[in-house]
């Protein structure tokens, strides 16, 4: 419902996607990985979720285009911030 409420376009591109929110439909799609809520824990939301996001896969990388945004397969948001692959290092804008 929150989504809905602040996020009400029905175009994509220009053309109708028969969403009120085409950003719901995207949520929909999108691997539950990144949008579940964390399980098999006893501690309060707040402190699972700060457990968990670092460990959770990134979805893409920002590079100038015409270059893919794609990340590397199974890179946790952990090791981007650390530093401890290939790619670009992460920025405060990455993470925002």
């Amino acid at each position: 419902m929150l989504i809905a409420a602040i996020a009400d376009s029905p175009l994509y591109q220009g053309r109708s996607t028969s969403w009120v929110s085409s950003r719901q439909a995207v949520w929909g799609r999108m691997e539950r990985g990144h949008t579940r809520r964390p399980v098999g824990t006893r501690v309060g939301p707040r402190t699972a979720w700060v457990r968990y996001a670092p460990d959770t896969r990134v979805m893409y990388v920002r590079r100038t285009p015409p270059a893919d945004w794609t990340a590397p397969p199974y890179l946790p948001l952990r090791t981007w911030l650390r530093g401890e692959t290939t790619e670009r290092p992460a920025t405060h804008a990455d993470v925002t």
